[in-house]
C-alpha cells in the first residue's frame, strides 16, 4: 500500500490539486482557458501561494490546507464548466492529455518498475538530501533555519537563507504532507509529475500548429523528456524541473493572448502574472529574462488584437 500511495495516489492528488487551482484561476480570469493548460496553470498557482504562506512561521504549517481549500474551491465553482467541457469534448480528446501520463511513466520508471519505494537522486553533491531537508523545514518553520544543530542548520541557512529559490520545495512539502508519505520517497516522483505538466503545455503548442491528437501527444512527450532534462530528473534538480512547466506555460499564454484578451479584458493578464511569479519562485532572478521577453510578447499580442479590432470597427 505504501508503494501504491507513492506512485499512484500521490500523483492523483498532485494532478487534482493542480486542476482545482487551475480552474480557480480560470474563474478569476473570467474567460475559458484551454484544458491542456489548466493543470500547469494550477501548478503555478500552487507555487505562488505556497511561497507566500511559507514565508512566515505562523502560516507555514497551514500551507497544505490552504492549497487544498483553494483547489476544492476551484473544483466547486467550476462544476458546471467541467460538465460543459465533458459534454463538448471532441473525438479523440484523450490523446493530447495522455502525454502527461506517458511522461510521468517514463521519468518515474525507475521507481515504478522497482515495485518498491526508492530514490533516484544520485547525490553527487548531496543536493537531493539538502533539498528534501529544506522542504521539510519550510513547512514547519518557514525561513527560520536557526535549528541549533550546527551542520544541519548551517547547511540549510547557506542554501535557503540566502535567497535560494524554494518554489518547488514548498509545493513538494505541502502535497507530500497531504499524501501522508515521507518526502524522500516522493522526491523523484514529484519531479516526474512536474515534467508531466510540461508535456501538457508542449502538446497544447503542438495542437496550435495543426497537429492531430496523437501527433501532439507524441510531440509533447518526446519534447518534455530530452536526455538533458531526464538527467536533471535523475540528479534531483528540483529548481530546474519546477521552472520548466511554468516557463513553457508563459510561452503558451503568449500564443493564446489574443483570444484571452478578447474574452477577459484586463483580467487576461492574471494567468501570465501567476506563471511569471511561479517562474521567479522556482529559479529566482534567473527567470527574469524569460519573464521580460514573454511578457513583452504577450503585451504585443494583446495590444495587436485591440488595434485590429478598433481598425475593423473604424472601417
Amino acid at each position: 500500500m505504501h508503494y501504491l500511495s507513492v506512485v499512484v495516489l500521490f500523483p492523483l492528488l498532485f494532478w487534482l490539486l493542480s486542476l482545482g487551482c487551475g480552474l480557480l484561476v480560470e474563474r478569476l480570469t473570467g474567460a475559458s482557458i484551454p484544458a491542456l493548460l489548466l493543470l500547469p496553470l494550477g501548478f503555478a498557482m500552487l507555487v505562488v501561494v505556497s511561497q507566500f504562506t511559507t514565508w512566515w512561521v505562523p502560516t507555514a504549517p497551514l500551507t497544505p490546507w490552504v492549497l487544498l481549500v483553494l483547489a476544492l474551491l476551484g473544483l466547486g465553482l467550476s462544476r458546471g464548466a467541467l460538465r460543459g467541457r465533458w459534454r463538448e469534448r471532441p473525438r479523440g480528446w484523450w490523446w493530447a492529455p495522455s502525454a502527461a501520463l506517458a511522461t510521468y511513466l517514463i521519468v518515474a520508471a525507475p521507481e515504478i518498475v522497482s515495485l518498491r519505494t526508492t530514490f533516484t537522486g544520485y547525490l553527487l553533491d548531496t543536493t537531493g538530501a539538502i533539498q528534501i531537508a529544506g522542504a521539510e523545514r519550510l513547512l514547519h518553520y518557514a525561513h527560520d533555519f536557526s535549528t541549533g544543530i550546527p551542520v544541519y542548520g548551517t547547511t540549510l541557512a547557506a542554501y535557503f537563507g540566502n535567497g535560494y529559490p524554494s518554489g518547488g520545495h514548498s509545493v513538494l512539502a505541502s502535497v507530500g504532507w497531504l499524501s501522508g508519505q515521507d518526502l524522500i520517497w516522493l522526491y523523484s516522483v514529484f519531479q516526474a509529475l512536474e515534467l508531466s505538466l510540461a508535456a501538457l503545455v508542449l502538446a497544447f503548442l503542438a495542437r496550435r500548429v495543426g497537429l492531430g491528437g496523437l501527433a501532439a501527444a507524441v510531440t509533447g512527450t518526446i519534447a518534455a523528456v530530452p536526455a538533458l532534462v531526464y538527467a536533471y530528473a535523475l540528479m534531483g534538480s528540483i529548481k530546474e524541473l519546477t521552472a520548466m512547466p511554468v516557463l513553457l506555460l508563459m510561452g503558451a499564454l503568449v500564443v493564446y493572448a489574443r483570444e484571452l484578451r478578447a474574452a477577459a479584458g484586463l483580467r487576461a493578464a492574471l494567468p501570465f502574472a501567476i506563471a511569471a511569479a511561479a517562474a521567479l519562485g522556482a529559479i529566482g532572478i534567473a527567470a527574469s529574462p524569460w519573464v521580460a521577453l514573454f511578457g513583452l510578447a504577450a503585451l504585443v499580442a494583446a495590444v495587436g488584437l485591440v488595434t485590429s479590432r478598433r481598425d475593423a470597427a473604424h472601417f
